[in-house]
């Protein structure tokens, strides 16, 4: 019989915890926020209110790596900011400031818990712990001034390493008071209604990957500027891409060579997509420059109408450009126009190349560019 009794006992057991577990289970969960889009939540502490009457809102401070969590209500808001135990800080149904286990700075006057308030704590309140209103992994919370009642309750907190990325906030205890006033016209608080929140926020931080990265920016953009002007004037200098003279090809190659080890490829990718932007860019101009031919031509050569490699190199500069307009504009109309230019510089090349052929190296050589210039185009423009 006793053997009975034990197993009744233990089933009872076994039900109440499984009930108790489904009744008190905790809320997850899974957000993210950045420096221009905040996280904002809303839900009810009152019973008896039909609204939403609390905001929680999640900010990132990127400037200061810096998580604000704030709460707001219309309500007089009531939070511990540590865990508090009812036997030590509650005494004939008032709470002892001087109890807490940290300073607050408020009005004077008594804050009372009536008996309506104790019954939502349960029989057994006088064990009863209270749960501070945060509880946070991967944060350091920064000192603030504690208030005890509230219209809007906020923390911040340095993110632990300059690059985390994930953290955790957890919404615990949450109390409603009114102002009172008693039979003498003296102020008091009284609590009204207790919320164990429980809601545990795991925090995902999207950060600027072009956040403090201005000067790498703007060298860049004056890398792209400088390349691009040594082109135009390599090209404005030898534009024939043909000489009879040993001194001119002499100086060519001297000047082509110069640039090469001025302008070296940038093949590092770049997280912040700006300056990948402009790098992409430096590198087709520099692959122009590379691929620029001046041929030396002696007496007696036949210089009839011949395939000419820099017009295919410069168009594939051109539409390298292009698209590079392309991922700084959000215009529909110079979008459609880019497009369009695009696709007539490509058949103007392809009719170009079936026409003289490729039986030079050095068309063969401007040809591949241009095959780079036209994938390039194709992935950025016309993704699938």
């Amino acid at each position: 019989m006793d053997i009975f009794k034990k197993m009744k006992y233990i089933i009872q057991t076994f039900v109440l915890l499984l009930v108790s577990n489904s009744v008190f289970a905790q809320t997850v969960r899974e957000i993210s926020i950045s420096a221009d889009n905040p996280y904002i939540d809303h839900f009810s502490l009152a019973r008896e209110a039909g609204d939403m009457d609390v905001m929680i809102k999640f900010s990132f401070d990127e400037q200061n790596n810096q998580l604000i969590v704030s709460m707001t209500s219309y309500r007089g808001l009531f939070v511990f900011r540590d865990d508090v135990r009812y036997r030590q800080a509650v005494r004939f149904g008032k709470l002892r400031i001087d109890k807490l286990p940290y300073v607050v700075a408020g009005e004077e006057v008594p804050y009372k818990m009536p008996y309506h308030f104790k019954k939502q704590l349960g029989k057994h309140r006088k064990q009863f712990v209270f749960k501070r209103w945060l509880n946070y992994t991967g944060l350091l919370p920064e000192p603030v001034e504690y208030q005890m009642v509230n219209d809007v309750v906020e923390q911040k907190f340095g993110i632990v390493g300059d690059k985390r990325s994930a953290v955790s906030v957890t919404i615990g205890d949450v109390m409603i008071m009114e102002p009172k006033t008693n039979l003498f016209k003296k102020p008091y608080y009284t609590f009204v209604q207790f919320a164990h929140v429980d809601t545990r926020y795991n925090v995902t931080i999207e950060r600027n990957p072009c956040f403090g990265m201005e000067e790498q920016i703007s060298i860049a953009a004056e890398q792209v500027s400088a390349v691009t002007q040594a082109y135009q004037g390599l090209i404005k200098t030898f534009p024939n891409h043909t000489t009879d003279s040993r001194e001119t090809y002499e100086l060519f190659c001297k000047t082509k060579e110069m640039m090469k080890q001025q302008f070296p490829k940038n093949d590092t990718i770049n997280p912040c997509p700006s300056i990948q932007v402009y790098n992409d860019s430096f590198n087709v101009v520099v692959d122009s420059v590379m691929a620029y031919r001046c041929q030396l031509v002696v007496k007696g050569d036949s210089l009839g109408e011949v395939a000419n490699p820099s017009y295919i190199l410069s168009v594939a500069y051109q539409i390298d450009m292009k698209v590079s307009r392309w991922l700084l504009t959000s215009d529909k109309q110079e979008r459609a126009d880019i497009i369009r230019y695009c696709n007539e510089k490509i058949e103007a090349v392809s009719q170009y190349v079936h026409r003289f052929g490729l039986h030079s190296k050095e068309m063969r050589e401007a040809n591949a560019v241009m095959h780079k210039a036209i994938e390039y185009y194709r992935s950025i423009c016309h993704p699938r």
